[in-house]
């Protein structure tokens, strides 16, 4: 019985010393915005060019729902811009 206890106590305290390194997950917004028709021709450009946005962590065009699905950092990411290059 006492050795159960122990092992287990030794397995707490491994966890508790590989968590006290860990860092929290970044906080990021999801967004979804409307890509012009006319744009979704070249998508896989779209996608390159909304990632070089600042801000911008993730980015996934849905060719058939002319959407553009984003994860952003919201201090770090410009929506008016992102826009703009959906709606040329």
């Amino acid at each position: 019985m006492g050795g159960i206890f122990t092992a287990c106590a030794l397995a707490a305290l491994i966890w508790l010393a590989l968590a006290f390194g860990m860092q929290p997950p970044r906080m990021r917004s999801a967004m979804m915005l409307h890509v012009d028709s006319a744009k979704m021709a070249d998508a896989k450009s779209l996608e390159t060019q909304l990632l070089a946005m600042a801000g911008v962590a993730e980015a996934r065009i849905a060719v058939e729902e002319n959407v553009a699905y984003l994860r952003v950092e919201k201090d770090h990411f410009d929506p008016e811009a992102a826009k703009a290059l959906l709606q040329k």
